[in-house]
């Protein structure tokens, strides 16, 4: 039998992950989209990530300076389109809802666009963290899905999908490996 704590802890990840669904399937629905991969890094701490994936590769390499904002770099190929991230992120409540802006460089052409979104992420196991985040700038469009899954304190396997729009529709899946340093 169950104790009343077990079952409100389970209740709380339980509404965690309805909650994440939702939003899924909201940001879908609305088609916007995007930002950079969720880390759980603690202050002063860093971390980077490289991700393989159905239409194009990705690195990514953040840190944490304060507990309540981080700044990165993310350099992703899509569908043989070339971009780069430069962002910040600001916990606005129990670092599970971020604020986000950044500037986004395309390809060679050195287009580039300033963005602002969000993301949201929580625990849905005791190893595994899903999380959400939408950008969106003057004619572009992004959202990510993906969960990481904890393998030590330092590393974890992230597996997410990524859908772009700018000149058209693209999307990723993708499945790579995040180190916390």
């Amino acid at each position: 039998m169950m104790k009343s704590s077990e079952r409100k802890e389970r209740s709380v990840y339980q509404l965690k992950k309805i909650g994440l669904l939702l939003a899924a399937w909201l940001f879908f629905s609305i088609g916007t989209g995007f930002a950079a991969a969720s880390a759980k890094a603690g202050q002063g701490d860093s971390t980077a990530g490289i991700g393989f994936g159905s239409q194009g590769n990705t690195y990514f390499f953040e840190m944490k300076p304060q507990d309540d904002w981080a700044v990165g770099v993310h350099y992703f190929n899509q569908n043989s389109l070339d971009m780069t991230d430069l962002y910040g992120q600001f916990n606005l409540a129990d670092n599970h809802f971020k604020a986000i802006i950044g500037n986004r460089i395309f390809g060679s052409t050195a287009d580039s666009r300033v963005y602002i979104g969000a993301s949201i992420s929580g625990k849905l196991s005791s190893d595994w963290v899903g999380y959400t985040s939408l950008i969106g700038g003057d004619r572009f469009q992004e959202l990510q899905l993906g969960a990481t899954y904890k393998v030590t304190d330092h590393y974890g396997l992230n597996f997410n999908y990524r859908s772009l729009k700018y000149e058209g529709d693209k999307s990723n899946l993708d499945v790579g490996l995040v180190f916390n340093f």
